[in-house]
Parts: structure tokens; C-alpha cells; sequence
């Protein structure tokens, strides 16, 4: 039989010349990231085919490369469905292999840990000219970082790069995801409806505004809110009258001072981005006094006089290490962690709003800073925790202006309970025999598996925030039932004891229980969350 000369559709050689090109791109991507210290990984091409199929990929889904099962495992004659045939694909992105890696690899990367990935992928899709099967993709992440800070990093480590490779007078777009929900509620859609909007929204650039009317029409949304929101788009411009505009439009439904500043600040290209897999880009950065960069002083070929800036302090790699710690397992992180998926139950959309608004939890906040973090943080000496906890909430949880989400501080918490808590459950199993004198945490710990239920305190259902164990616990937690607590058995023993999850067993440490029935209190019915935390911190 002749040779096939050509590459398979949508595929295509690369050629030496090409190659030399593309070398020399790479190179520079793996220099520049890794000045800003991002680590190269690498996971395989081929991924399990629930994760490929888990609903965090989108249209992709619908394009995966799927590979039948082998040997004694493929049954054609007994095959019912797909599933039957077909264990294993082709990854469509990087993501959703990164989601997998962290989740398998937590415990031995630092926190928070900066991946580059730089590899190739595969979609079924239509070849045409520009567009193949399979194509490199490069992606870099910051896991474990909740401030905006991780954003500031990755827009500097990239615009850095585009300059690198000579591309000039490009434009960074930074949106608000406060005035999309204004819009989307304004039009008169469901707020549970919001994603699924977005996604929809997201197609605007390939399908255009016709296309993203037919589609939310399938979805069964009214003509009349799909005209106004889309009509909406047309009219707003990417300058200082879009706001203006989005002021006037939107006044019933968007927090007044919020158009009201960035229309004094002249702020342009306002129109919202939101990605496939449901996340935004924010409008504008909050440039606030309380913030910290802690450098390792070693730099063999000299450096910039780096402790000029505001709040940057140049240190041994020790100092730098206690640093982060006192951030990220005592004084701010377990915070966010502890509260953020309880103001989810409670219908808390901002952060800063929920402590600003509700004492219970401002209380539980500080329980855990201050009550149950700083009796046991280990002091870098370059910063004093005490007074890091205290420019938290004097200065920067009052600031309404931070924008940041109960829901965004729920993303992947299953990821970050042994470092957030765990560390602190073993420093008072260290100093005092056990943890029982813990309160707070054990309740954040509570709050976050009530908020696995994907259940509010009002018995209404919303979307769990992406974690790579949401399937796995909800699988776990499928017999318990919101309003009937005799439904909770034993579901939590595998997870509290779960050494990998929290860095230690919960039983043994003496929290177990307490977690167990502040759990069970969470259940009793409409209220029953919101009445736990104010008997454990009231």
C-alpha cells in the first residue's frame, strides 16, 4: 500500500526553518516567566475521561479526541453507551490537566505554587485555513494566591513578554464583573442564570450578537430580556460615555458610587470579559496601602533598589519563608477560606460587604485571626503579625471598594484546608496536647463542607465554584438532605480524617466531633446556618 504523504487533516509538519522560529519563542516564553518565578510542568496528553468531560471545559467538550479502552477491557459486544467504550482522551486545553496535577501534587509544591505549561493539544474541530487539531498551547497560573495580586503578576509577567518579542501598542483589558451582573439583572435574567449567560456571552466573538440570541433562546430565556441585554452591547462604547452610559442605564441595579468613581476617573474600555470556564477580568486594580512583597535577597548579577517601594522588604530566604506562612496560614488566607463559602450559604455576593454588614461573621473573622491564628504564628521579625491582622481590619476588609467574592474565595478550597487550617490545627495539637480549644476554625471548616451541599440558608440551590474534589465530595454527600438532619450520618469521617486533605487526622486531633455537630446544626432547615454561626461566635 502507497505511503500517505500529507499529515492527517488538521494536523501539519513543521518544518526546520519554522522549527528554529518556534525554538527561539519557547526559549524566551521559559526565560521571561521564569524571571517572575513560574515553574515549567508538564502533564501527559492523555487525561482520564471524566475530567475531560467534568463541565468546566465548555464547547470543547464537545470536540474531545477519545480513545477506546484496550484489550480485555473493550467489550464491544456488551456496550450499552459511550462509557462502555471509552475511558481515556486527548486533553483539549491545559487546564483542566493543571486542575488534576495540582490536586495529585499539592503537598510536595510550594504554596503559592507558579505553574508554566507549555505543550501541545487536540480538538475535533472543522480544519480551515489558521485553525488546526493540533496546536501548542501556553498557560501560566498562580494556585494559591486569593488577592488580586496574582492578577497584577500575571499581566506584568506578560506584557513583559509581548515587549519581548517586539509587539508594541498593545491594549490590556480590564473589566468589572459587578457591572455584567448589573446588566444581565437589569435585563431581567434569573441571577442562578448568570453563568450560564456568560458562557453564552463569552461565544460573542465567534458567533456574533445573532448567535448569542438563538443560543439563549435554546436556553429558554424570555426574547424580551435577551433584546434588552444584547441591545445593551451595541450601545455601550469603550470610552468614559460607555460608563456614563452604564450609569444612567443601570442606576436601579449597580451600586451608585461604583459608576460614580470610575467616572471621575476616566476609566475606558469597560465592556466584560468572561472566560468559558466562568471566570472575569476585572475593570480596574484597587491600588491600597496594605500590601507586602517580601524578596529573598540573592541576586548574583546585582539588582534595583528594590526596598525603595512601598511595603517591599528584602530578606533571607528563611524570613521570606515565615512570611508567607504568617500570610497564607494564619493571618489573611484562613480567613478568606473560613468565611467566604459560609457567605455563599448566606447570599453574600461581596466579601467585604458580608463582614461590613453582618456581625456574626466580622466576629468569626476576627476568632480567627486574632483568637485562634496569632497565639500560635511564628513571627518572621521583618513584619509583626499582630499588626499585619491589624491593618486587615482597619484598613482593607472596610474597603468595599476590594470587589472580591464570597463565591471566587470558595474556588478550590478543597486544595487549600491543610495549609489554611491544618497547619494551625497541628500548632495547637503541638503546644496544648490537642486542638479542642479551637472554635472558629473548626466552624470555617464546617461552613465550607454545609457549602458543598450547594444549598443557600434559604433552601435555594446555586453553582458550586470550581474545585477539582466537587464531584468526589458532592458524591460523598449525596444522601444528606438540607432540613432533615437524620440524612447525616457518617459522610464526614472519611474526609476530617483524611490526612492527605488536612495534613492530619481531625479525630485525633480533637475537632473531628465538634466539626460533626456544628455540621449537623447547619442542617436543621431554613436559618439553621446563619443561627450555628451566631451560637459559636454570638
Amino acid at each position: 500500500m502507497a505511503l500517505k504523504k500529507k499529515p492527517v487533516t488538521g494536523m501539519k509538519d513543521i518544518l526546520p526553518k519554522e522549527m528554529e522560529v518556534r525554538n527561539y519563542v519557547t526559549g524566551l516564553i521559559r526565560e521571561t516567566y521564569g524571571s517572575f518565578g513560574f515553574t515549567s510542568i508538564e502533564t501527559p496528553g492523555v487525561e482520564h475521561i471524566e475530567n475531560l468531560c467534568s463541565k468546566q471545559g465548555g464547547d470543547n467538550e464537545k470536540l474531545i479526541f477519545k480513545i477506546l479502552k484496550r484489550g480485555e477491557k473493550l467489550k464491544l459486544d456488551q456496550a450499552k453507551e459511550e462509557a462502555d467504550l471509552v475511558d481515556s482522551g486527548l486533553r483539549y486545553d491545559l487546564t483542566v490537566p493543571l486542575s488534576r496535577y495540582y490536586s495529585n501534587n499539592s503537598n510536595e509544591l510550594p504554596g503559592p505554587f507558579k505553574a508554566l505549561q507549555m505543550g501541545y493539544v487536540w480538538r475535533a474541530d472543522r480544519p480551515q485555513r489558521g485553525r488546526f487539531r493540533q496546536f501548542m498551547q501556553c498557560d501560566i497560573d498562580i494556585l494559591g494566591e486569593p488577592t488580586y495580586m496574582a492578577e497584577i503578576e500575571l499581566v506584568l509577567a506578560t506584557t513583559t513578554l509581548l515587549g519581548k518579542l517586539d509587539f508594541h501598542n498593545f491594549t490590556i483589558r480590564i473589566n468589572d464583573r459587578r457591572i455584567l451582573k448589573a446588566m444581565a439583572e437589569y435585563s431581567g435574567f434569573p441571577k442562578e442564570s448568570f453563568d450560564t449567560v456568560f458562557i453564552i456571552l463569552d461565544k460573542m466573538d465567534k458567533i456574533g450578537l445573532e448567535g448569542v440570541a438563538e443560543e439563549l433562546e435554546k436556553e429558554g430565556f424570555s426574547k424580551e430580556s435577551i433584546d434588552t441585554y444584547l441591545g445593551m452591547f451595541k450601545e455601550i462604547t469603550s470610552d468614559i460615555q460607555g460608563v456614563r452610559y452604564c450609569k444612567e442605564k443601570l442606576a436601579d441595579v449597580l451600586d451608585e458610587q461604583i459608576a460614580a468613581d470610575l467616572e471621575e476617573l476616566g476609566v475606558e474600555n469597560m465592556q466584560p470579559v468572561i472566560t468559558g470556564k466562568k471566570t472575569y477580568i476585572a475593570p480596574f486594580v484597587n491600588a491600597e496601602k496594605p500590601q507586602y512583597l517580601v524578596i529573598e535577597d540573592s541576586f548574583p548579577n546585582g539588582r534595583p533598589a528594590l526596598e525603595k517601594g512601598f511595603g517591599v522588604y528584602m530578606a533571607d530566604r528563611n524570613t521570606v519563608n515565615l512570611s508567607e506562612r504568617m500570610k497564607v496560614t494564619v493571618c489573611l488566607n484562613p480567613v478568606h477560606s473560613a468565611t467566604g463559602p459560609l457567605g455563599v450559604v448566606l447570599g453574600y455576593d461581596l466579601f467585604a460587604h458580608m463582614l461590613n454588614t453582618n456581625e456574626d461573621m466580622m466576629k468569626m473573622a476576627r476568632m480567627v485571626a486574632y483568637g485562634e491564628g496569632l497565639p500560635v504564628v511564628a513571627d518572621p521579625g521583618i513584619l509583626s503579625p499582630q499588626a499585619f491582622v491589624d491593618e486587615l481590619f482597619n484598613d482593607r476588609f472596610p474597603n468595599e471598594y476590594l470587589g472580591d467574592t464570597n463565591l471566587r474565595l470558595a474556588v478550590d478550597v478543597s486544595q487549600m484546608v491543610g495549609i489554611r487550617f491544618g497547619e494551625t490545627v497541628k500548632a495547637y495539637v503541638k503546644r496544648f496536647g490537642d486542638a479542642s480549644k479551637l472554635t472558629a476554625i473548626p466552624l470555617g471548616i464546617a461552613g465550607w463542607l454545609r457549602y458543598m451541599l450547594a444549598v443557600d440558608d434559604a433552601g435555594n440551590k446555586y453553582e458550586l465554584a470550581p474545585d477539582p474534589m466537587n464531584e468526589e465530595l458532592q458524591e460523598q454527600f449525596k444522601d444528606i438532605v438540607v432540613g432533615k438532619a437524620e440524612t447525616f450520618k457518617d459522610q464526614l469521617k472519611p474526609i476530617l480524617s483524611n490526612e492527605r486533605l488536612f495534613f492530619t487526622d481531625l479525630y485525633k486531633d480533637g475537632v473531628g466531633e465538634k466539626i460533626e455537630e456544628m455540621f449537623r446544626e447547619m442542617l436543621a432547615g431554613p436559618g439553621a446556618v446563619r443561627a450555628t454561626i451566631h451560637k459559636y461566635v454570638g
